[in-house]
């Protein structure tokens, strides 16, 4: 893959620029004047459809971005289980969490086995968010997307490994 990205706000002066050369990226602050292809979104609302400018002279470029910008999200059950994973073991984490998908009332449980110290309930649309480093977890709380049931300290950790496995960060 190779061309160059530019990503704007719709609504404030935020805007970046990402370079594709071939397996290396590199990430720039500001919409450069180069790029080929230009997605003017708002950041804050993915209800609202993108406009993308160059799409159609570099129709490769457009296709290639939209699988790196928005890969397929796995199944939620996936989402939580590789989460936990990364996050178990980090201090003050739950030592076992319920997750619920309110879809269906589909259930997965990590950690210890009996009673769950902390829950979270959601769709499954919201959960693949929370678990897969979409979302920041303590936000998807506050606006209502899932419901958690257990302790704020509980709730901080959660938000921290989140942010830590959206960034693909260590475990610790």
């Amino acid at each position: 893959m190779k061309g160059v990205l530019a990503l704007r706000s719709s609504v404030d002066f935020q805007a970046a620029t990402i370079r594709f050369d071939r397996g290396h990226v590199r990430l720039e602050s500001g919409a450069a004047p180069d790029a080929g292809l230009v997605i003017t979104l708002n950041f804050d609302d993915d209800s609202v459809k993108p406009k993308v400018k160059g799409a159609l002279r570099h129709p490769l470029l457009g296709l290639a971005a939209s699988k790196v910008l928005d890969p397929p999200a796995r199944p939620w059950r996936d989402e939580a289980a590789a989460f936990w994973s990364f996050a178990q073991n980090a201090p003050r984490m739950p030592r076992s969490l319920l997750v619920v998908c309110t879809d269906d009332g589909t259930r997965a449980q990590f950690g210890e086995p009996g009673e769950p110290e902390y829950q979270v309930h959601g769709t499954a649309k919201a959960l693949q968010s929370a678990f897969g480093g979409s979302s920041i977890f303590l936000q998807d709380v506050l606006d209502g997307k899932v419901l958690v049931v257990g302790s704020l300290e509980h709730a901080s950790i959660m938000t921290g490994r989140s942010i830590a496995w959206a960034m693909g960060g260590d475990a610790s």
